[in-house]
């Protein structure tokens, strides 16, 4: 295996959007020993180029989140999904963009894989729904969720209520006829 055979120093320029962005530069050189499968370290980044005593290396951001679920409930929606593959690097966080009945965007962040949207009302509907995961590269591609609408309130309620009603009009019914009699 490459990584035990592997244990010099190297020099690492690490390349790159990010870099550019946060150093105000075009690279970064650094040194590294890698103690770790040097497999898995390269797994997160992609190689440029490389020379005998160089390797280029350019910062990938992280694909897709997978498994992107949501549940709708009374007063919220749960959304639920998977951490993404590769992740290329350490995730920093996800962040989750939607819309409340067509309202402008709102924007959270979580370290977690659910999120609750909460302080809805029933038959909400909860639109553009985007989780996108984030590393020091920066952000993956956004995995997109069809609308999702609140329940409705139940209409078992309504029609419990209405039964309990009739039974207390034929209950009250009865009653009356009951006292006809007797009078």
């Amino acid at each position: 295996m490459l990584a035990s055979n592997f244990t010099k120093f190297i020099k690492i320029i690490v390349c790159g959007s990010f870099f550019r962005s946060v150093m105000g530069k075009g690279f970064m050189t650094t040194t590294l020993t890698f103690s770790s499968n040097l497999a898995d370290v390269l797994n997160s980044i992609s190689i440029c180029s490389s020379t005998q005593s160089n390797i280029m290396l350019c910062v990938l951001a992280p694909s897709a989140v997978r498994g992107l679920n949501g549940v709708a409930m009374l007063f919220s929606v749960m959304l639920t999904w998977r951490e993404p593959v590769p992740l290329n690097g350490i995730l920093n966080r996800y962040t989750i963009r939607y819309s409340v009945n067509g309202s402008s965007e709102i924007t959270s962040t979580t370290r977690d894989t659910t999120f609750s949207i909460t302080d809805l009302n029933p038959n909400t509907v909860v639109s553009n729904i985007r989780v996108i995961a984030a590393t020091g590269a920066g952000d993956g591609p956004p995995q997109m969720l069809n609308d999702i609408t609140t329940l409705d309130r139940p209409r078992e309620c309504c029609i419990m209520i209405l039964f309990i009603l009739i039974r207390y009009i034929q209950f009250f019914s009865f009653c009356f006829k009951l006292l006809l009699l007797f009078l």
